[in-house]
């Protein structure tokens, strides 16, 4: 019975917005110790919970990350992308002046 209720909670995610993995881990013992769950069942529902959570906070981190591009974009902002591309191509840019400067001064000397 409470291994069907904490089921539900996986399934609707309830319980795993206030557990911690210590909590998590605290709870199934005790409902083992009680008999509510077996160490299998236990060891089960505890490696769903895990699961869920890890999958969940992906998903969010996904999420912020595109919301973050999102507003750095609507705020005219660059990117650490951007800024490096830019470092590249006056790096090169400058290594074409000095090469034109040196051609130049060579020129000059004859």
């Amino acid at each position: 019975m409470f291994y069907d209720h904490a089921k539900k909670l996986l399934a609707t995610g309830l319980g795993l917005a206030v557990l911690t993995k210590e909590k998590a881990e605290e709870l199934v013992k005790e409902w083992v110790q009680e008999g509510e769950l077996s160490k299998d069942e236990g060891k089960e529902l505890l490696d769903n919970w895990v699961r869920k959570v890890d999958t969940e906070k992906e998903e969010i981190r996904t999420r912020v990350q595109k919301e973050v591009h999102r507003i750095v974009e609507g705020a005219g902002a660059v990117t650490h992308e951007e800024v490096e591309r830019l470092r590249a191509d006056l790096q090169r840019l400058e290594q074409r002046v000095q090469a034109l400067e040196t051609a130049a001064a060579d020129d000059a000397q004859e």
